[in-house]
């Protein structure tokens, strides 16, 4: 509106941040909402279809407004209302929120065991608030239609926090409809070395990043789930040589950031193995396969099919289904050549409609009948432009300005050096100094200018707005551009000795 831009002009220029208004209650909020009404502060931007970006941080005592009636638990709707105007929440709000889920989350076993019923199951959603959104709002009352998620809730996507923060209230709304479990992604290491820790650094504190990383510590790591036609087992990676049974899920100590080795690490990073990923090996030898080193990701391992047969039997499952692989129509059913089986051995479900805005892939999530499973397939949705590393313009454009204005300079100094013949005049010591350093600040800020350029103008095409349909083309050239983040980062102490062993040879 004018009057915000007015104020937040005066704010620039007095070089002091103007802080969000706060409202201690709803009957505040709802007073000032009524003033600008009564004296005809209206709206006057020219795209009024876009919602207004919240003016405010959410408090305390309003997303928790039903406290007064006895109800203790967080409101989903004004919530998510203040989400989608990308709003944020008063850091104690979020800190109660994050808090209260980490208690109801440490209650529950590594284990899920699910009562059958019209489970909702969801892949990886990657910080994609608005397609999550979408998600819920197709499949409507989580009362009716329970929900499992297979974990990786934000890095990659641009909207961590709000993505985290919804999930966690509606998981406080229906504690058992509304199930978590951990993926590769909930870790402080993973986090990073993307982009959610960044992003909760900008947009709240640190205290708020070390209370997620200590509720992702208390998330279970596998559900259980007997139907009619068969039984399922979910994880969000997969198995390994360490995770033969369930029990051996069941044994381990889920409350510390995950190791490199071990049951732990292969329940979150481990892949089924696919044809088309090793093209060099014969069907007999894929049919053979238990496990082999998993190249891609340089932790955990590949799994294949005899390894899945004997884990399914020794359980009596009948299908492993998990996340952690993008999948260019949401999800893919692993038969390993066994076309026989009624039902795959393994499911790969993938939420995250055109992952990291480059894909063009489907998002799905599967669905639970009474007779029969099935899957439901969505594409993805318009959000708020973001810049890289959630700079604001200013600084983002800063190398621009910096590049042109020190042309200009570099340009009056070989201007007041050169006589009228056109050739350059004895120069003292200061002023070529002056013109190498301007030459070198013209490179470097060239070089920033070139790189952020290229964060911003994809080198794939942009996806069709009109038809949001996959393509092949589009999600083949992103995988080939993505695939160096499928490896696990090195530590700072893996780093070390790569350098050392590097030098050795």
């Amino acid at each position: 509106s004018s009057s915000s831009s007015s104020s937040s002009s005066s704010s620039r220029r007095t070089g002091v941040r103007r802080k969000p208004q706060r409202y201690a209650t709803l009957q505040d909020l709802r007073a000032v909402i009524s003033y600008k009404r009564t004296h005809g502060i209206v709206d006057t931007r020219v795209r009024k279809d876009v919602p207004q970006p919240a003016d405010h941080q959410l408090a305390e005592v309003l997303l928790y407004s039903g406290a007064l009636s006895g109800d203790l638990r967080p409101s989903i709707s004004m919530l998510r209302q203040h989400l989608e105007r990308e709003g944020r929440l008063e850091e104690p709000a979020a800190l109660r929120l994050i808090r209260e889920a980490a208690e109801v989350f440490r209650k529950e076993p590594n284990v899920l065991e699910l009562e059958p019923a019209n489970w909702q199951v969801f892949g990886d959603v990657h910080g994609q608030f608005y397609d999550v959104c979408n998600l819920l709002d197709k499949v409507g009352s989580v009362t009716d239609k329970p929900c499992l998620w297979l974990g990786d809730y934000a890095d990659r996507g641009m909207f961590g926090t709000e993505t985290l923060f919804l999930l966690l209230a509606t998981k406080l709304n229906h504690p058992q409809r509304f199930y978590m479990l951990r993926g590769n992604h909930e870790s402080r290491e993973i986090t990073d070395h993307f982009n959610f820790k960044q992003e909760v650094f900008h947009k709240y504190s640190e205290r708020v990043y070390d209370a997620i990383m200590a509720m992702y510590d208390t998330l279970p790591l596998a559900a259980t789930l007997s139907m009619p036609y068969g039984r399922f087992f979910f994880v969000h990676g997969g198995i390994g040589p360490s995770v033969t049974s369930v029990d051996d899920v069941r044994a381990i100590d889920r409350f510390h950031e995950p190791p490199q080795i071990g049951p732990f690490c292969e329940v979150l990073w481990t892949d089924p193995i696919t044809e088309d990923d090793y093209p060099q090996m014969s069907i007999q030898e894929l049919e053979e396969l238990e496990y082999m080193e998993n190249k891609p990701r340089g932790i955990g391992c590949v799994f294949g099919r005899k390894a899945l047969e004997a884990f399914l039997n020794k359980n009596k499952f009948d299908c492993l289904v998990r996340g952690h692989e993008v999948q260019q129509f949401g999800y893919t059913e692993h038969k390993f050549g066994d076309w026989s089986r009624r039902m795959p051995m393994c499911i790969t479900i993938f939420s995250a409609a055109n992952y990291c805005d480059m894909y063009e892939n489907y998002g799905a999530w599967m669905v639970f009948g009474e007779d029969s499973y099935s899957f439901e397939q969505v594409a993805w949705c318009d959000h708020p432009y973001v810049l890289p590393s959630f700079l604001d313009s200013f600084s983002f454009s800063l190398p621009f300005v910096i590049e042109n204005i020190t042309k200009v300079v570099l340009q009056l100094f070989q201007f007041a050096v050169t006589d009228e013949n056109g050739e350059m005049d004895e120069l003292d010591t200061t002023i070529r100094d002056k013109i190498i350093h301007a030459s070198k600040m013209v490179a470097e800020m060239e070089s920033l200018r070139k790189e952020r350029s290229r964060m911003v103008v994809p080198a794939l095409p942009p996806p069709v707005e009109e038809t949001k349909q996959p393509s092949t083309g589009a999600f083949l050239a992103a995988a080939e551009v993505d695939r160096p983040n499928l490896r696990r980062p090195l530590s700072a102490k893996r780093k070390m000795f790569a350098r050392s062993a590097s030098s050795l040879f």
